[in-house]
């Protein structure tokens, strides 16, 4: 009885055995051959919703030697980080390995691995698109902001302007301001040298060349400082509009409007502070100035006792749109400025307004010394722009104030331009507020000069009109004045060759009324002027 018991648990023994053997080889080597490549049959899943084909997944199996301890080991390499792409790459990769060899199963199915394999796809695109917007950002940066440690650049700029005029004026205007000459001349020779280094500094040096040679920039500005803002000091611009520090290779038309040249100081000794906004769209500018007080004293000599200007100027783009190839779609630009001068020795003020010309030839149209004595004067000035692609319209007024009984003088100018060429527009400088040269597509170059050739495009064509009126009625008569009002209006084109050389062709027509005490009569003044500029 006992060998029984002993030989039926013996078979009981060996059979199950062989049953979880048998098990173990079915589920394990069972599998199907297809294009030289093996898929395991992976168990079936706990899940009984899940059927046998879904459980089954399908990864080509790798004969190479994956340690199933890969991952580890790379995940002890410290040279990975965890946003490095090739440790991504490695861990997915051995996984993938030991998955092949364990029997491919991998909770929820490689669809899951699909999508991970797709989200580190989009962070890999996306790290490339950030790496080039930074390594775009810091050579844009590196251009325009040199180490502390970098000497100072320096790059020779300039312009050269002539002139050719015809003058037609009636009886009246030839016995008030005599027979005027046409004449052809060089109206301006520039050159100026500037530069940047050490960080924050900028400085420019510049002379013109006329009938005589002038000193113009003459500066050093110092950037972000940290309570006075941007410092400029030198002999430089003082700020009475838009058009007042109008450029002369950036001018709309060839000559500033009689408005401006009635009431602003140009440039003077001084130094001044200015402050920005966000992005630079609002500007704030605050100078202190010599102030030579008749036109003829030499601005940049500071005698004993020059006088002194306080100059001030706001300016806002509150809508300013401008495309990726600086084409200004849209812009809209409102100003306000305000002088106050107290005059030295000599106690003079002197207001006058002259036509387009740039000759000894070209006559006063009014003009006046006032012995101010002692008395102070002062310009507040008002300014606002619009300019839509192609088309822009702006609007400036000045109101001179002499105190103490001196008088009053005033002046409007209206300017309209319109781009005959399609895309082409001026550039808006958020830098000072004002509108500087043209953007022009490069297919429309009549003038290249990197391929050399001539007239393969015709350049662009502005169309330009400007109405300016001064009134200097008010003031307080001094003998041999010529005081009265002028109303001038001015038609014309400009034909950009490129964006260095442009030709101008302006008509203007002055109306001249003679003070009641001036025995000067009405006087029609008609200008033709075509005048040639080549910026380098």
């Amino acid at each position: 009885m006992e060998w029984r018991i002993r030989a039926t648990c013996l078979c009981a023994f060996v059979f199950s055995i062989c049953a979880l053997w048998t098990n173990d080889l079915t589920s394990v080597f069972a599998a199907e051959l297809v294009n030289d490549d093996v898929f395991v049959e992976a168990p079936t899943p706990r899940n009984s919703d899940i059927s046998l084909r879904e459980s089954i997944v399908a990864i080509p199996f790798s004969e190479e030697a994956y340690d199933e301890e890969a991952n580890d080991d790379v995940m002890k390499d410290e040279s990975f980080k965890e946003s490095d792409e090739e440790y991504v790459d490695a861990w997915v990769a051995n996984d993938a390995a030991i998955l092949s060899r364990r029997g491919g199963v991998l909770t929820g199915g490689i669809p899951e691995l699909e999508a991970l394999q797709d989200q580190i796809a989009e962070l890999q695109k996306t790290t490339e698109e950030l790496r080039a917007d930074l390594e775009a950002e810091q050579k844009k940066n590196a251009k325009k902001d040199p180490k502390p440690s970098d000497p100072f650049t320096m790059k020779l700029t300039g312009h050269v302007s002539m002139d050719a005029v015809s003058i037609s004026e009636n009886d009246e205007a030839k016995a008030a301001f005599g027979d005027t000459k046409n004449s052809f001349t060089f109206r301006d020779t520039r050159i100026t040298m500037k530069g940047s280094g050490h960080g924050n500094y900028e400085y420019a040096f510049g002379i013109g060349v006329n009938n005589k040679i002038s000193l113009k920039d003459a500066c050093l500005r110092i950037k972000d400082t940290k309570y006075l803002g941007n410092i400029t000091i030198g002999h430089f611009y003082t700020e009475s509009g838009m058009e007042s520090i109008q450029l002369t290779y950036d001018r709309v038309f060839a000559s500033v409007d009689e408005c401006s040249t009635s009431f602003y100081l140009a440039r003077r000794i001084g130094v001044s502070s200015t402050h920005y906004g966000a992005d630079q769209r609002s500007r704030a500018f605050f100078g202190v100035f010599a102030a030579p007080a008749v036109s003829t004293t030499p601005h940049y000599n500071w005698d004993n006792d020059p006088g002194f200007i306080l100059n001030g100027r706001l300016t806002a783009a509150p809508i300013l749109t401008v495309d990726e190839d600086g084409f200004t779609r849209e812009v809209f630009h409102l100003g306000a400025s305000h002088y106050w001068l107290c005059p030295g020795g000599e106690n003079k003020l002197r207001l006058y307004t002259r036509g387009q010309m740039w000759t000894g030839d070209n006559p006063y149209f009014l003009d006046g010394a006032i012995p101010l004595a002692g008395r102070s004067y002062s310009v507040s000035q008002a300014e606002a722009a619009y300019q839509r692609g192609e088309f822009a319209l702006t609007a400036e007024g000045h109101v001179c104030s002499v105190y103490d009984g001196g008088g009053t003088a005033y002046g409007t100018a209206l300017t309209s331009r319109y781009f005959l060429t399609p895309h082409c527009s001026r550039i808006y400088i958020k830098d000072s507020g004002r509108f500087g040269s043209i953007t022009m597509p490069e297919e429309n170059v009549f003038l290249n000069f990197k391929e050399r050739t001539v007239g393969q495009n015709w350049g662009a064509l502005e169309a330009v009109a400007k109405w300016t009126w001064t009134e200097m009625n008010n003031l307080k008569y001094v003998p041999g004045a010529t005081y009265g009002s002028v109303h001038r209006g001015v038609m014309g084109f400009n034909w950009f060759m490129n964006h260095q050389a442009f030709i101008a062709f302006n008509w203007e027509h002055a109306f001249v009324n003679a003070h009641k005490n001036n025995k000067r009569a009405k006087a029609d003044y008609d200008t033709f002027i075509t005048q040639l500029t080549f910026k380098f």
